[in-house]
């Protein structure tokens, strides 16, 4: 599949998919939040993994998706790594964020803003690094600046 067949196909697929998607993210932060706020109370704790399982079938399904708009198999693991890659930075990031809590460092604001940052910046040069990779074995395969600068 030609570039521009695959760019259309990523944006239709994030047309129908990204708000639920969003909407689910914003559920994960707020439900964590309260988790962590309340001392991890168990219908917090409920309430968060409910939302927290249903973002990660979205991330998967997300994930076999673009793997299907490649037939390289390499190509095809680098795109699972990647997804792979993020979700991880971002439970270290919410694992810093409990122990911000549990050891009463949460009026800390440079701790708060050296774990959000530290999580952003994860998450891109993760994406970076496998975006390289693939560009290399698949040059046809869309990257995220292709996207944001097409959205149509």
């Amino acid at each position: 599949m030609e570039k521009q067949a695959r760019m259309r196909s990523i944006q239709s697929y994030q047309k129908r998919w990204m708000p639920l998607h969003v909407s689910v993210v914003i559920a994960v932060g707020m439900s964590f939040a309260l988790l962590v706020m309340n001392e991890f109370q168990t219908g917090y704790a409920v309430v968060f993994l409910a939302a927290l399982v249903m973002l990660i079938y979205l991330e998967w399904r997300e994930s076999r998706f673009m793997q299907r708009l490649t037939d390289e198999p390499s190509v095809q693991k680098f795109i699972r790594r990647t997804y792979l890659g993020r979700n991880a930075v971002s439970l270290f990031g919410a694992i810093g964020f409990c122990l911000l809590f549990k050891n009463g460092f949460q009026s800390n604001l440079f701790l708060w803003m050296m774990i959000f940052f530290g999580a952003v910046a994860g998450q891109a040069a993760t994406t970076l690094y496998y975006e390289r990779k693939i560009r290399q074995l698949d040059p046809e395969h869309p990257s995220r600046h292709d996207l944001s600068f097409t959205k149509g």
